[in-house]
């Protein structure tokens, strides 16, 4: 499949869900359908993740950043199959805090990991200085959001578990989020910098509807619109997977060919 095709197919799943969201969101029973979109289009990511892993090599660091990041993509999948449990399967609405967000903490620990070994491959690419900016960026974004919290979203109605688990996610998203556009701002060229560019913009399209969700959880309703980032996420998430793929074929292909017309000269 060409590049052009690849494009289609995404935006052709984009605008499906799109429609999905905009024309079913006035069904009393849409939980259902958010629930099953959202579980669907992770598999897709874990699948195509899946593919890449295997094809890369997970002993250099850029395989290793592969392979956390792929890990969190089903690790997140868990999470929204655990959800879609309590909501389909037991017909419950799902407590504030359950197996569910173990889940998903432990796919923001895989991310930070996979980023951890991103940056050590665009390191040496960029200046000292803007290495430090970025990690200080990083580290003011952690502690603000954390003050952020506490003053602003801790709720005495709560457990101490509960505040911890659901403000937690302001925090980590945001992070995250900073991290994200760091780490695109910051690829300098090469034939995988732009795959692993549109890996971490899915990652923060994931984000931001989390921490939205996390700042209104006591209003929140699957049928709104910004829910539908959830769903766009995991399909460039898997759309970036295959894009990476797909250059590492061609990566290898071009290798073959310069080794064989050696050997012919």
């Amino acid at each position: 499949m060409s590049t052009r095709t690849h494009n289609i197919a995404l935006l052709t799943s984009i605008l499906v869900i799109f429609f999905i969201y905009y024309f079913g969101s006035s069904s009393d029973n849409f939980y259902v359908v958010s629930d099953i979109v959202n579980i669907l289009t992770a598999a897709l990511a874990v699948f195509f993740g899946f593919i890449v892993v295997k094809k890369s090599d997970t002993n250099n660091i850029q395989g290793k950043a592969l392979l956390f990041i792929f890990l969190a993509a089903v690790l997140w999948m868990l999470a929204e199959s655990a959800w879609g449990y309590y909501e389909i399967g037991l017909g419950i609405q799902t407590p504030e805090t359950t197996v569910a967000d173990l889940l998903w903490y432990l796919g923001y620990f895989s991310v930070m990991i996979g980023f951890h070994y991103i940056w050590k491959i665009i390191r040496p690419t960029i200046s000292k200085l803007r290495n430090y900016i970025s990690f200080l960026v990083s580290t003011a974004t952690f502690f603000i959001s954390s003050v952020f919290v506490y003053y602003d979203t801790f709720s005495p109605e709560r457990s101490l578990i509960d505040n911890i688990v659901i403000n937690g996610y302001v925090v980590f998203d945001l992070t995250l989020i900073v991290v994200g556009i760091l780490t695109i701002l910051s690829f300098r060229g090469g034939n995988l910098a732009k795959p692993w560019a549109i890996l971490a913009a899915s990652i923060i399209i994931m984000l931001i509807p989390d921490f939205i969700y996390s700042k209104y959880i006591n209003t929140f309703n699957p049928a709104d619109l910004y829910t539908i980032l959830w769903s766009i996420g995991y399909l460039l998430m898997a759309f970036s997977f295959h894009y990476y793929s797909h250059v590492l074929d061609d990566m290898k292909a071009h290798s073959k060919n310069r080794k064989n017309n050696r050997k012919n000269a």
